[in-house]
């Protein structure tokens, strides 16, 4: 199985206003708009997913 999956943010902080888009690619397809998140909730799930978790079982 081969998936992609692209996030885009336009988030404004003064205003607390902004979408955060998720689109999917398959291989040799266009890309799909497959969910829009608004407001505060799209910046907090945006953090969530750049946020780097550690771990222990990691070595550098």
């Amino acid at each position: 199985m081969r998936d992609t999956v692209l996030v885009s943010i336009d988030y404004n902080d003064k205003t607390n206003k902004g979408v955060l888009c998720v689109g999917r690619q398959l291989p040799n397809k266009g890309v799909d708009i497959v969910n829009a998140i608004d407001g505060p909730e799209a910046k907090e799930l945006f953090e969530k997913l750049i946020t780097k978790r550690s771990n222990k079982n990691e070595q550098l």
